[in-house]
């Protein structure tokens, strides 16, 4: 996992990749919270993998993640079960560490 703080602010700009533990059905989520990310999401459901952690002013990422969400629109995925908050999910795709990893 890639980690980048600074210690002026606590909002996160998250890719994570997601394992339904029923279903074993993988994606990758994409978001911002300010909240600690196992209690944003529901592990119970869910095994969660943190890829990318940034965390900066809310305006940086804000606009990074809308740049994201532009550039991955064709990959987007709605997963069988969807709980609360999880929203802007997108397939398994090899050119998707590209993409992200080269913004």
């Amino acid at each position: 996992m890639y980690l980048y703080t600074s210690s002026t602010t606590r909002w996160s700009f998250l890719i994570l990749y997601l394992t339904n533990k029923e279903t074993s059905e993988s994606f990758y989520k994409v978001g911002v919270t300010i909240q600690n990310i196992y209690k944003r999401l529901s592990t119970k459901y869910f095994k969660v993998e943190p890829l990318l952690m940034y965390k900066d002013h809310i305006d940086t990422i804000y606009t990074m993640e809308e740049t994201l969400h532009f550039m991955l629109k064709t990959y987007s995925y709605k997963p069988a079960y969807i709980p609360n908050g999880i929203t802007e999910c997108y397939s398994i795709d090899s050119s998707i560490p590209y993409i992200v990893f080269n913004l």
